[in-house]
Order: structure tokens, then sequence, then C-alpha cells
């Protein structure tokens, strides 16, 4: 078996076609090295010149000796890494005077050679054949590429504890996701080698599972993730809103006569539990969308009172709230807030633990005067 040290020590010169510069004399070297934008994270022979990585963009002409016929030959660094890459031994002159081919090649130009049986088409077989196929091929490869692919992508007992939890796959394409089968790793026909996919046996359909939407757990607003492998070893489907928060604050969630409201702290959850012994109903608040720095954002009021149409924001003061407040970002929810209730004829109020007391006897004061 051809090592690669072989390859190495096969080069003779190193030169630069455009600059006419020989490189002959500097140090030189081949190494299995993985791209960082590489899908299948293969490693491939990069060629370093002074221990400096050579970029395929390159003008460099290597002279080797052949490793089967000895004769010296000028090929471009691109070709030759090639070579090495797939292990070729031959140069193109000793490769043509094989004698198997010669003869092969006679054959074929006077007519003689006997037509091999037509193989079917990938694209020609049915989709179970295919999915067999693809289980197949993916069995064969070694321990360590399958053991890169299945920490990368879900598997389908993954997939099956999330499946009730997605809306739709394919921008709203499909939404029946009952009728679907998921297939971990499909054979494909380029350098991933294996993707994911959703087979309908009963249309005859498959499809690559991208774009899909998810319902969040704690807001139960929708939201796209581009393919699977985002929501992977999670075990709550989140939006990125409250994910970001689940992360710095734990959100959790409390049942009430009106249905599920979601709070962060201690203080929420006493209001919460105000509210519901007073028969006060209360929900989650909206989420308003704003921008700030050049990006969209989404500003999630905690709780909102339908009956007296009051967007009801509770605040202490934590470092996180001053740090807002200094940057100028909370200014700006707050007169989204505002704006949001001035248009739909709703009032913002923003509650601190210094005027809650106060906040609530308003309340009390204006259900009472509700049943006069």
């Amino acid at each position: 078996m051809t090592e690669l040290t072989d390859y190495i020590n096969a080069i003779v010169s190193v030169k630069d076609k455009e600059k006419d510069i020989d490189y002959s004399s500097m140090s030189r070297d081949i190494a299995l090295i993985t791209h960082m934008y590489s899908n299948t994270k293969t490693p491939v022979p990069r060629f370093k010149l002074n221990d400096e990585i050579i970029k395929r963009n390159n003008s460099l002409i290597i002279g080797y000796k052949c490793l089967n016929c000895n004769i010296t030959n000028n090929i471009t660094l691109n070709l030759y890494l090639r070579k090495v890459n797939n292990k070729t031994k031959c140069c193109d002159g000793c490769k043509n005077l094989d004698d198997l081919k010669r003869s092969n090649h006679t054959s074929f130009m006077l007519g003689e050679r006997v037509s091999e049986p037509k193989l079917e088409k990938w694209s020609e077989k049915s989709i179970r054949e295919r999915i067999y196929e693809s289980n197949i091929l993916f069995d064969s490869e070694d321990d360590e590429f399958k053991i890169k692919y299945k920490l990368q992508h879900m598997d389908v007992d993954e997939f099956e504890r999330v499946k009730n939890k997605i809306v739709s796959i394919g921008n709203g394409k499909i939404k029946n996701i009952s009728d679907w089968d998921y297939v971990p790793h499909y054979r494909t026909c380029n350098q991933s080698k294996y993707t994911p996919m959703i087979v309908n046996h009963t249309s005859n359909s498959i499809e690559k599972p991208q774009y899909i939407e998810w319902k969040c757990e704690v807001c139960e607003n929708i939201f796209v993730n581009r393919d699977l492998e985002v929501q992977k070893n999670r075990i709550k489907m989140l939006c990125a809103e409250c994910g970001f928060c689940n992360r710095t604050f734990k959100v959790k969630s409390l049942t009430t006569p009106w249905g599920k409201i979601t709070y962060q702290s201690q203080q929420e959850y006493r209001f919460i539990n105000w509210c519901i012994e007073n028969k006060i109903q209360i929900e989650n608040g909206p989420s308003i969308e704003y921008s700030w720095n050049g990006k969209n954002h989404k500003y999630k009021v905690d709780f909102k009172i339908p009956k007296y149409r009051r967007l009801v924001e509770i605040k202490d003061n934590h470092i996180w709230h001053k740090k807002q407040i200094e940057c100028g970002k909370w200014s700006m929810k707050e007169d989204i807030a505002k704006k949001w209730c001035n248009e739909n004829k709703w009032e913002y109020d923003l509650v601190f633990p210094k005027n809650l007391s106060s906040w609530k006897e308003n309340i009390i004061k204006l259900k009472e005067s509700c049943k006069i």
C-alpha cells in the first residue's frame, strides 16, 4: 500500500509557472487536514511549503518521480494532490502502457467489446429500494464516520420524540406530519454522502426536512428552524426569545382558570396567584416586534388583563434591566409597547415592587367600579 511519505519523497521540484520562481530548496510536506466548512469532516491532503499551507488557487508546478515507472513528470499541484487523495501510483504515461487496458481499447475500437448490462440509475429506482441501499451503504461505513454523523443528525427515536411538536415542514408545504416517516441517512450524490429525509410511502413522496415550523412550548408562538439539527439534543422546543430567557432565567408555567401562564421570577409567580385569588383574568402578554441596532427583536410583555385592557410588565431592579436602561434598549421596548397600546386603545403598566401595592389597589377599585 502506498503511504503518504512515498508521495512526499517522490517530489523532486516545486516551481511557480507564473512568477518563474523555484521553491525546490524549501521544506515541503503533505498533511491530511479537515476543512472547517467541510460537511463530511473527511481529511484531505494539503500541501505545505515552509510549514505554510498552500491554497487551491495557486500556480505551482510539481516535478515528481512516478512511483511505478520512476520517470519524472511535471503536473500542477492540484492534480498531484488529486493523485495523493486517490492513491494513484501510476503516471499518465505508464498507466496507458498497461497491457489489459490496451487490449480492451483495441477491442473497443474494432467493435469487439461485449456490451455490459446497463446499470439502473439511482433516480429510476423506487423509494423503498433507495432507502434500503442507503441503509446498506451507511452500515458499511467505518465506525468513526457513523459516530460523527449520528452526533450531528437525529436518529429515528429522537425524531419521533419531537414529531408531534412540528407544525409544518417546508414553509407550510407539509402539515400532516403523522403521514411521514423519518429516514436518518439517505444516500446523496454530493460530498455530504448522506442526509436525513422524510418519506410518505402512501403518496410515494420523499422530502428533505427543511424550514421546520415549531410551536414554542412556553409562549406557544410559531418559529422556524432551517433544519432539524438545530433542535437535536434539546429537551424543549423553544423559540429564540424563550430560549434566551430560559438560559438567563428559568422559564416556568402555571395553569390558571384562563389557560397556561408563563413566568420567570417569584415576583411574577406571586402576581399570577394574586390575580387568581381575586378572580382577575390574566393572560400571557403579546410579543411586539421592534428594531434595535439594525436587528429585528421581539419584546414579550409579561401579562395582559383583557377585561381592563391593560398590559402589565413586572420589573425589579435587576442588573440585566439596568444595563438595558443604560444602553437605551429598554426605552425602545417601552416606547414600542406604549405605541401598541395607543393603537389598540389599551394602557401599559410598568410595575416595580415599590408601586405594586398601589397598583393592586387601583385594579381592585377598577374591578369594584365595574360591578356598579
